[in-house]
C-alpha cells in the first residue's frame, strides 16, 4: 500500500496504478507523459539520424553485430543476430513514432553498416 502510493506520487496522479495500467492496455499508452515531449522525442532521433555514418551510434552497433554474425561461432552469430533484430526494432518503432518521414535514413544506416561489417574495438 506505502510502496504503491509512492508509485502514484511519483507519476503525478489520482488514478491508482493498476487502473491506469488497465486503461493504458485498453486505449494505449500515455506516450507524452511517460516518454515526454513529441517534439523532443524528435529532435533525439533526428540527431542520431543525422550523425556520421562511422560516429557512434545505430551504425557501429549494427556494423558489430554484422561482424559476430559474420565471424563468431555459432552460439555468438545466434546472440548477435537476436540482439540486432530486438535493436532494430526498438529504433524502427523510435523513428516512425517520432519522425516517420525519416524511415529511410534509418534504413541507410543498417544497410550501410551491414555491408562494412568491423569489430568493435577492445578496450
Amino acid at each position: 500500500m506505502v510502496q504503491e502510493a509512492t508509485i502514484e506520487a511519483a507519476v503525478g496522479t489520482d488514478e491508482d496504478l493498476f487502473s491506469r495500467l488497465s486503461r493504458q492496455v485498453q486505449h494505449g499508452l500515455d506516450r507524452d507523459r511517460l516518454q515526454g515531449d513529441l517534439d523532443k522525442r524528435r529532435r533525439e532521433v533526428e540527431k542520431k539520424l543525422d550523425r556520421g555514418l562511422e560516429q557512434k551510434g545505430w551504425y557501429i552497433f549494427v556494423s558489430g553485430q554484422a561482424y559476430n554474425i559474420a565471424n563468431g561461432k555459432a552460439p555468438s552469430r545466434r546472440n548477435s543476430e537476436i540482439m540486432l533484430v530486438e535493436q532494430v526494432s526498438r529504433w524502427v518503432e523510435e523513428v516512425k513514432d517520432a519522425c516517420p518521414d525519416r524511415m529511410g535514413d534509418l534504413v541507410k544506416i543498417v544497410r550501410e553498416a551491414i555491408a562494412n561489417p568491423t569489430q568493435g574495438q577492445r578496450p
